[in-house]
């Protein structure tokens, strides 16, 4: 009975946070890609808080909803975890009762398109508090589907967050959740391969050793980083996606020299996305690769070492990306409660433990420092202070497609650096 209680703690809890936000109006929401799947729903008991009353057919119910990979009944060291935070909770707030639904990633019935429906044909039905992505983070507020995190936070102005959690939480100056889950590139390596790892484009080149990326990535996520580290900019006076002409010939040039040399082989560009190169990399294709930190955590290898990706001239530079506890709820009664499970849930101690478990990064710089026992924390904790919030979508979708066919050509021999570099740039211009 420990577990059911707990999960109903957390669904009360959230149910609440979402009731103090004013809403954002405007905007579309992000096109579904995947497969639906059933949603499952857990009920628990949870304590009462003082600015609540149970009503006279029974406790109140907060609603909680999250994705697979947060389920806390999942059976794994990071659902234990979590359930427990929960209980804690609860303890302190009786008389309050948590319904935790788990919602598909994506695609129908997932937590977008589920928040969509709820919202048009049942809002009471609505979440109180939801764990989303950035990318749905972003749909949902310009929907007019979340409300504007108002507790009180120092999310914008307190010292322990990086900087691309704090960037993760906002939307136009404005909070809309708690960061709870980060996720940074970087190079992940086998150390008895490579001894040293290259700290720049040179040190990559004279290695002479291949390495892996999604040259077919849609979003061109590792030539878009490799851009921005050479100070490229995504965006004209206008605010416009724009892309650098001259920057990124830089890239293509880099890249045209490391296919000479065998560095960047050709059959890069089969691979579509990161599990693709992951996969290529487990399975022995090179000995280095440019992938997501939660696949590197995920894996548990000690035989695995990382380091940040080489830039021009060894500068400090990464995209990063991760998930935020959004409020939801149209019910301003029980948002204050809500705001204060997600502060719970983002409480440093509790991240510290339930990160490492989960296999992400936290948001916390006084979290990842309680890593002591990982070898690499402070190679992490460097990586995490450089790292930068990637694009928001709707940047990613326009600039990924140019990005992907001017990397596609120059690794292929097709094209010229110089020529493709150009046609993406001249691809983005209005006539």
């Amino acid at each position: 009975m420990k577990p059911f209680f707990t999960v109903l703690a957390l669904c009360a809890l959230l149910l609440t946070s979402c009731d103090q936000i004013q809403p954002l109006l405007g905007g579309t929401a992000l096109p579904a890609t995947s497969l639906p799947q059933p949603s499952v729903t857990q009920v628990l008991p949870v304590l009462t808080s003082e600015n609540l009353t149970p009503t006279a057919s029974g406790p109140t119910t907060l609603k909680v909803w999250v994705p697979p990979r947060f389920d806390p009944d999942s059976g794994d060291l990071a659902g234990e975890l979590f359930t427990k935070r929960l209980n804690e909770f609860t303890q302190q707030h009786p008389g309050i009762e948590l319904e935790v639904r788990v919602k598909a990633l994506s695609g129908t019935g997932g937590l977008l398109d589920s928040l969509v429906t709820t919202s048009a044909a049942a809002p009471q039905a609505m979440p109180d508090v939801v764990a989303l992505s950035r990318e749905d983070l972003e749909a949902a507020a310009l929907k007019g589907l979340l409300h504007i995190y108002s507790g009180p936070t120092d999310i914008q102005d307190g010292p322990d967050w990086y900087d691309y959690a704090r960037q993760l939480a906002q939307i136009q100056n404005s909070v809309y959740g708690l960061p709870f889950a980060g996720d940074v590139g970087l190079l992940v390596y086998r150390p008895e391969s490579i001894p040293v790892p290259p700290a720049d484009w040179s040190a990559l080149l004279q290695n002479l050793t291949p390495m892996i990326f999604a040259a077919g990535d849609s979003d061109s996520i590792f030539t878009l980083t490799l851009y921005q580290a050479h100070t490229g900019a995504i965006q004209d006076s206008q605010g416009q996606p724009y892309l650098e002409a001259s920057q990124l010939e830089e890239v293509l040039n880099f890249y045209a020299e490391a296919r000479d040399l065998g560095v960047m082989p050709d059959w890069l560009v089969q691979l579509e996305d990161d599990l693709e190169a992951w996969d290529s990399f487990v399975g022995g294709a090179a000995n280095q690769v440019f992938s997501w930190s939660s696949n590197y955590l995920s894996a548990g290898s000690s035989d695995l070492a990382i380091a940040p990706i080489p830039t021009p001239g060894a500068s400090s530079f990464t995209l990063a990306r991760g998930w935020v506890w959004a409020l939801s709820s149209p019910d301003k009664d029980r948002s204050q409660l809500g705001m204060q499970l997600a502060a719970f849930l983002s409480e440093s101690s509790f991240l510290a433990a339930w990160t490492q478990a989960s296999g992400y990064l936290p948001p916390r710089p006084s979290a990842l420092e309680a890593w002591n026992s990982n070898p690499y924390m402070p190679i992490l904790a460097g990586i995490s202070a450089s790292a930068h919030l990637q694009p928001s979508e709707d940047i990613l979708i326009t600039l990924g497609a140019p990005l992907k066919q001017a990397t596609l050509s120059t690794l292929a021999g097709e094209s010229e650096p110089a020529n493709a570099a150009r046609v993406a740039a001249d691809s983005l211009l209005k006539p």
